[in-house]
């Protein structure tokens, strides 16, 4: 045995040797010289690659332990399963049976998070996401809030609550693209109850905290959703400034000022639809988020005349977003007067009252434009379909 990996100076108290060995069968430490045992029984802290199943493996098991605790689960997802063995008894079928109707929370839980994470994988969103997704499926499950809705809403409606959690915002269009079977519409309702089952717990930490502060005699202070779990809340509805970033990262909009003009104008928008009734705020955000992108393209093409970046037609945009696009044009209608009222949607920094005052022209010209372009590619099928002469069919004899 090689003593240098002792690292630690020894003396021997019959030889005073400074040479020891190890021997790992024996625990043992042991003089070089002499052959007096140092120490007995020492802890082996080398790594032990094997393992204890009912049938040793082959060569090394690098696995040495078990999963992860998974706080999802009820149980961690530490308990011990009964397997099935070939050949087996009915009493081990029936144990095992047994067990499975036992832990049927974590069985709903383990589907949910398989269901959700194949979702998660084509969104293109982050483990974040998943997991919140995750915890909102659970909370909804242990306050039966969605009692006789559909699974799969239910995981489409979790999976759009933990994307705006985590900041990574989804259409329900988006998810519902993913998932076939299930209705937008199912989702909304979904959607809206995990909503009322937040504010109803939220209400309930109030009541409760009033009750701790009323018997102690202090005034009550601090959230009101202090006995929820961080990041646990249905969250406001989308809002179009959630969208435009991602949406002019699609169109290939490289200008980051731009980017964050548009967001200027997002959440300018979104405060106007709180105060004021306007026509579009019953628009769908993505939607919004197009009108908005499309207006803020036209207005930087009329402050700079020389810009690389050109305002995308509402074909382009339809694209990026999943929405039609003659919806994309009523809707950038609806909302092109607020555009033009200084102050209203683009603030006076962004943009001077005698640029908005030009907005409207500048859409008129560039929908004519793409008006006489689409008239021309429709010329050339026309003039095809008419030169091309019918199938003649053969008479028989």
């Amino acid at each position: 045995m090689d003593p240098a990996g002792l690292r630690q100076e020894r003396i021997c108290a019959d030889c005073g040797g400074f040479e020891f060995v190890e021997d790992h069968a024996a625990g043992d430490i042991v003089c070089k010289s002499c052959g007096l045992v140092a120490e007995a029984h020492i802890i082996d802290e080398r790594s032990e690659w094997r393992t204890f199943g009912d049938k040793e493996k082959e060569g090394d098991d690098p696995s040495r332990v078990g999963a992860a605790s998974n706080p999802l689960l009820d149980d961690g997802g530490l308990s011990t399963g009964i397997g099935t063995i070939p050949g087996g008894t009915g009493q081990q079928a029936a144990l095992q049976r047994l067990q499975q109707r036992q832990s049927g929370g974590d069985r709903a839980m383990q589907t949910a998070s398989k269901e959700i994470g194949i979702v998660c994988d084509r969104l293109r969103v982050t483990d974040a996401v998943k997991n919140s997704a995750l915890q909102v499926f659970k909370t909804v499950r242990e306050h039966n809030a969605l009692k006789g809705r559909s699974l799969k809403a239910q995981y489409a409606a979790c999976i759009f609550v933990g994307a705006k959690n985590e900041g990574n915002n989804r259409t329900f269009k988006e998810i519902c693209a993913l998932m076939p079977e299930v209705n937008k519409r199912d989702v909304a309702r979904c959607y809206t109850s995990i909503d009322l089952m937040y504010k109803k717990l939220a209400q309930r930490g109030v009541a409760q905290r009033q009750a701790a502060a009323g018997a102690a005699g202090v005034v009550p202070t601090g959230p009101a959703t202090h006995h929820m779990a961080p990041g646990q809340s249905a969250g406001a509805a989308t809002q179009a400034a959630q969208l435009v970033k991602r949406f002019m990262e699609r169109l290939g909009v490289a200008d980051t000022k731009l980017g964050l003009f548009a967001f200027r104008v997002g959440q300018r928008a979104a405060e106007v639809a709180a105060e004021e009734a306007v026509t579009w705020a019953s628009r769908d955000p993505a939607t919004q988020a197009c009108a908005i992108i499309y207006g803020v393209m036209h207005i930087n093409k009329l402050k700079n005349l020389d810009s690389e970046e050109e305002v995308p037609s509402f074909e382009a945009l339809a694209k990026a977003s999943g929405m039609a696009p003659n919806t994309i044009k009523e809707g950038f209608k609806q909302m092109l007067p607020d555009f033009m009222k200084a102050g209203k949607l683009v603030s006076d920094k962004d943009a001077r009252p005698q640029v908005l005052r030009q907005l409207d022209s500048a859409v008129q010209q560039s929908l004519a434009a793409a008006n006489q372009d689409a008239k021309a590619a429709r010329r050339p099928a026309a003039k095809n379909s008419r030169a091309t002469p019918p199938a003649s069919t053969a008479s028989g004899a």
